[in-house]
C-alpha cells in the first residue's frame, strides 16, 4: 500500500533523526505530529501502524492502552509532557485533552499539539496549530506542516482521526488553498475509504449579470440621443470596492461604447445602478468587481444583443396584420430590425410578424401573412443606420374604430386604461412590456367603411385615439395613419360603397395637420390581391412599407416632405366649358407622370357624368381635360373617387420622386366656378 510506504519511509527518517539529536527540538515533520492519524479500525480501538514501545521518547514512546493502541509521539519525558498522540488517558477513543506531536518544547510537552499550543519551529515553520485541537479526539486537529498557511489557514484536515479515532481525515484541510477545498479523503478509521481530497477551496469571487433579452430594443429617450439604462446583477465572494459596468459592441467585446464606470460601491448580494447609454446596439453589457486596489477580482460578459433606439407601436385592422393568403414574405434586410411579439418575448423581426398570443387574446389573429411591416423595417434601417428599430403589435383585423365594444379603438376604460380586454387598453399593456414606444403606425378604417362611420366622427375619434395615447405615453406622442386603399368586395355585409368608402378616405386627408397626425401613405394605388378581397399584395406591402417610413423621416427632419402631388385648383380652361385644367403643386417631385392616358378623374354637370375624349399631361404641374361636351349646368370633379372596385389601377398620376407618389384623390368634389 502506498501509504504505508510513505509512513515507514518517514518512520526511517525520524529515528535516524532521533540518533542524532536525542530529544532536542526538531525541524520538519514530526513522527506523530503530521495529523495524518493512518489506523485502522479493531475492537476496543485503533492501533498505531507500525509504532511499537521500543521506539525513543517522542517518536513513539511507551505508552499504550489496554485495547492495543499504541501512542505514536511518546512520553517525551525529557520534553516535560504527557503522552502525545495518545491522549493523557491513552483509552483509544478520545486521544485526550492535549494529544499532538510539537508541544510548546518538542513532541510530547503537555499543550502538544492540541487546546492553543503552537510550533516551537517559528512563525513560518510548523504552521499555527501542529497537530490541531484534540488530534485524535473528539474534534480531530487541523495540521500545518512546517508550513504557515500553505495555501489557507490550516493545512492539514479538520477531522484528523474523527470523532473516535477513525474518522474522516482530510488532506488538504479546512482552508488549504482556500475555504474547506479538499473533501474528504478518509484514510483509515470509521469512514476509511473516503474520495482523496485534492486540495483546499479558496472563497471564490463570482459576479452574475441580469441580462437583457436577446434583441431588446430599450426605447431611448424622446427627443434624446441616449437613455438611462438599468443595469443590475448580483455578487458574491471577497469583499469588493465597487461594481463597474461597461457597454461593449456586440460582436466585437473588445470594442468599448461605453468605458468601465462604477455603478454601485460595496456590493453584498444583489445590486442595481444605471448607466446612460447612447443609442445604438447591438450591445453587450459587461460587470466586474474591483478591489481596495482597483484590480479586477470577477467579471462577467452579457450573451444577448441588445440596443438603445425607436419603439414603434402598430395599431389597425387587417391590412396593418397582413395578408393571411400571402406567405411569401418580403425579408428583413438589418440585424437591427426587431420585434416585441406576441409571446411576450424580443427577437429578430420577421413576418408573419403578427403571429402568436392566445386565441383568448384580444388583438389574436389566425389569419396573418405577408405585411408591410418588413418593408417599413428596412426602409427606416437604411436610414438610421446603426440604431435599432423595434417594433410592438397590437393591431386585430376588422376593427373599427369608432364605437363601444372592446374591439373599438376609442373605446378606453377610464378606471383602467391599461385594461387588456379592449383593444386600447391591450396596446398600452404591450407598450410598457416592450419598454415603451416612440410612435404610432396605424392602417384602419375599412370597418368604419362598413360601419357607416360619418368623416366627422371619424376625425373626432382620430382625436381622441391620440390624446389618449398622449395621456399614457407621453405627452408629443405623433400619429401616423395610412389613407385606405381601393375595395374589390361584393360582399353585402361588407357595405363598401362609393359614399362610405369615399367619407373614411376624405375624413383621413382632413385629419393630417403635419405636426400631431400625419396621412403617412395613401394605398389608392396599390392593386389588390384578388383571393383576398381589399387586401394587398406583397408587392402592394413592399410600396406602402416605404412611404409611412418616409413621413416618419419627415417627423425626424431625415426628408423635406412626406405627401405627393395635391390639386390646388380646377378650372374651365376656355369659356366654352369644354375644357378643365387641373393644377397640381409638389412635394417631392417635380413632374408627374404619365404623359397622355391618365385615368380616375370623373367630370359631373349637375351630377351626370361627362366623358372625357382626353387626359393629358399639359406642363409639369397642370393636367388637361378635354370634354366631348360643353358642361351646360354647374360642373364638378373627381379623382379616384369612393370604391374603385378594380384589382388593378392603370393610369394613375404618380411623381418623379423617388417614392413615385401618386396624386392625392379629392377628399371632395372639385365644384367648377
Amino acid at each position: 500500500m502506498q501509504w504505508f510506504r510513505i509512513w515507514r519511509a518517514c518512520l526511517i527518517l525520524a529515528m535516524s533523526a532521533s540518533c542524532g539529536n536525542n530529544g532536542s527540538e526538531k525541524p520538519g515533520i514530526q513522527t506523530g505530529g503530521t495529523g495524518l492519524d493512518l489506523r485502522t479500525q479493531t475492537t476496543g480501538g485503533t492501533q498505531a501502524i507500525g509504532t511499537s514501545q521500543s521506539e525513543p521518547a517522542g517518536y513513539g514512546g511507551s505508552n499504550s492502552d489496554a485495547a492495543g493502541n499504541t501512542a505514536i509521539g511518546g512520553q517525551g519525558a525529557a520534553s516535560g509532557g504527557q503522552p502525545s498522540f495518545g491522549g493523557t488517558t491513552g483509552d483509544g477513543l478520545t486521544g485526550g485533552a492535549a494529544s499532538g506531536v510539537t508541544g510548546a518544547v518538542d513532541g510530547g510537552g503537555a499543550n502538544s499539539g492540541g487546546g492553543s499550543s503552537g510550533s516551537t519551529h517559528g512563525s513560518g515553520t510548523g504552521g499555527t496549530s501542529v497537530g490541531g485541537p484534540n488530534t485524535g479526539g473528539a474534534t480531530a486537529g487541523s495540521t500545518n506542516i512546517n508550513v504557515t498557511n500553505t495555501g489557507g489557514t490550516n493545512t492539514g484536515g479538520t477531522n484528523m482521526g474523527g470523532a473516535n479515532a477513525g474518522g474522516s481525515v482530510k488532506l488538504g484541510g479546512a482552508s488549504s488553498g482556500g475555504a474547506n477545498t479538499g473533501g474528504s479523503a478518509k484514510l483509515g478509521g470509521a469512514s476509511s475509504g473516503g474520495a482523496p481530497a485534492t486540495g483546499g477551496s479558496s472563497t471564490v469571487s463570482a459576479i452574475r449579470i441580469d441580462d437583457f433579452a436577446d434583441y431588446q430594443v430599450i426605447q431611448r429617450a424622446i427627443h434624446q440621443m441616449s437613455q438611462t439604462v438599468r443595469v443590475s446583477g448580483s455578487y458574491t465572494g471577497s469583499t469588493a470596492s465597487a461594481i463597474e459596468a461597461s457597454i461593449v459592441d456586440y460582436s466585437n467585446a473588445k470594442t468599448a461604447i461605453l468605458p468601465w464606470a462604477v455603478i454601485t460601491s460595496s456590493p453584498n448580494g444583489a445590486f442595481a445602478g444605471s448607466l446612460e447609454v447612447p443609442q445604438g446596439g447591438w450591445y453587450r453589457l459587461a460587470l466586474r468587481a474591483i478591489d481596495n486596489n482597483q484590480v479586477e477580482i470577477a467579471s462577467a460578459l452579457g450573451s444577448h444583443r441588445w440596443g438603445v433606439g425607436i419603439n414603434i407601436l402598430l395599431i389597425g385592422q387587417s391590412n396593418m396584420v397582413g395578408n393571411g393568403n400571402v406567405q411569401n414574405f418580403t425579408s428583413v434586410t438589418s440585424d437591427l430590425a426587431a420585434l416585441y411579439s406576441n409571446d411576450n418575448a424580443w427577437k429578430h423581426l420577421a413576418d408573419p410578424y403578427d403571429g402568436g398570443g392566445l386565441s383568448s387574446e384580444v388583438d389574436y389573429d389566425s389569419w396573418i401573412g405577408a405585411s408591410l411591416v418588413p418593408s417599413l423595417a428596412n426602409a427606416l434601417t437604411a436610414t438610421y443606420a446603426g440604431i435599432p428599430i423595434g417594433f410592438v403589435p397590437a393591431a386585430r383585423g376588422s376593427s373599427p374604430l369608432h364605437g363601444t365594444d372592446a374591439i373599438s379603438w376609442v373605446n378606453r376604460t377610464e378606471d383602467n386604461h391599461a385594461d387588456s380586454t379592449n383593444l386600447y387598453g391591450n396596446s398600452l399593456t404591450n407598450v410598457r412590456a416592450a419598454g415603451g414606444v416612440e410612435l404610432v403606425v396605424m392602417h384602419q378604417g375599412e370597418t368604419d367603411a362598413t360601419n357607416v362611420t360619418p368623416k366627422d366622427q371619424y376625425i373626432a375619434d382620430l382625436k381622441t385615439l391620440l390624446a389618449h395615447y398622449r395621456e399614457d405615453i407621453y405627452a408629443t406622442i405623433p400619429l401616423f395613419f395610412c389613407q385606405i386603399g381601393r375595395s374589390t368586395s361584393d360582399i353585402p355585409s361588407k357595405n363598401r360603397t362609393d359614399a362610405n368608402m369615399q367619407a373614411i378616405r376624405s375624413a383621413q386627408h382632413d385629419a393630417d395637420d403635419g405636426t400631431n397626425m400625419f396621412l403617412a401613405a395613401l394605398a389608392i394605388d396599390l392593386n389588390i390581391d384578388t383571393s383576398a378581397a381589399d387586401h394587398y399584395t406583397k408587392a402592394g406591402h413592399d410600396i406602402l412599407g416605404p412611404r409611412i417610413a418616409n413621413a416618419i423621416n419627415y417627423y425626424y427632419g431625415a426628408s423635406n416632405y412626406y405627401r405627393g402631388p395635391e390639386t390646388v385648383s380646377v378650372s374651365y380652361a376656355n369659356a366654352k366649358r369644354d375644357s378643365i385644367d387641373v393644377v397640381m403643386r409638389h412635394s417631392g417631385g417635380t413632374d408627374f407622370a404619365p404623359a397622355t392616358g391618365i385615368n380616375g378623374f370623373q367630370v359631373l354637370d349637375d351630377g351626370t357624368p361627362v366623358t372625357p375624349t382626353s387626359v393629358t399631361r399639359e406642363d409639369s404641374t397642370t393636367i388637361s381635360i378635354v370634354l366631348a361636351q360643353p358642361i351646360a349646368g354647374v360642373g364638378s370633379v373627381r379623382y379616384l373617387y369612393g370604391k374603385l372596385n378594380s384589382s388593378t389601377l392603370t393610369g394613375a398620376v404618380h411623381d418623379n420622386s423617388p417614392l413615385q407618389l401618386p396624386l392625392e384623390p379629392f377628399a371632395q368634389d372639385w365644384v367648377l366656378p
